[in-house]
């Protein structure tokens, strides 16, 4: 083997959130499907929102001099960053989230994702709050659950909507341009 010759080893790209997005889809659509673009469309947006929460929840933990990113951060971020009724409703999710979970937290050997009855991990939203290792404050064990929630009630929102409209044109499989229409239908999403 000529050892001028380099192995390029691919980098391989982040995604998130695509294995849970298909968990919501079969839970709230089970006869549809999604293409791996929209897939990968919907995982961006999903990305990007909760950098905004996040940097909101950063702002807000900052501005009151505290140390800890907790619950109340996050809940205050969606309310500030969303919608009325959306925002309602995302927090409504993350606090049943966080119930659900502190009424099971004595089972051991459980994620905690199953502890909250909820598809999408708070390990990764906790990789978030923390900036990916390079945060100064510390995180409560309930604000990624919290952060959890809303984004899979935001995701749900999303889904719906696109499968509604992929219903509508007689398609399956949910395209870009279905998630598209479904969040510009939905008038506290397209704000």
């Amino acid at each position: 083997m000529d050892t001028t010759q380099k192995t390029v080893t691919k980098k391989k790209k982040t995604r998130v959130f695509e294995t849970y997005i298909s968990k919501v889809l079969k839970q709230v659509s089970p006869n549809n499907g999604i293409t791996s673009n929209s897939k990968q469309q919907l995982n961006s947006v999903l990305c990007i929102l909760s950098k905004l929460i996040v940097n909101k929840v950063v702002s807000l933990t900052e501005i009151a001099k505290k140390k800890t990113i907790s619950e109340k951060e996050v809940k205050n971020a969606l309310f500030i960053l969303l919608p009325v009724q959306l925002a309602k409703n995302a927090v409504t999710e993350g606090l049943k989230a966080i119930n659900t979970f502190e009424n099971e937290n004595n089972m051991k050997g459980i994620s905690r994702q199953e502890k909250a009855g909820i598809i999408f991990p708070p390990a990764q939203l906790e990789k978030f709050l923390r900036n990916f290792g390079y945060s100064k404050f510390m995180v409560t064990s309930n604000a990624p659950i919290c952060l959890a929630g809303a984004i899979e009630y935001l995701t749900v929102e999303i889904i719906e909507n696109a499968s509604n409209c992929a219903n509508d044109n007689k398609r399956v499989r949910i395209t870009i341009r279905d998630l598209e229409v479904g969040v510009r239908n939905h008038n506290e999403m397209n704000m």
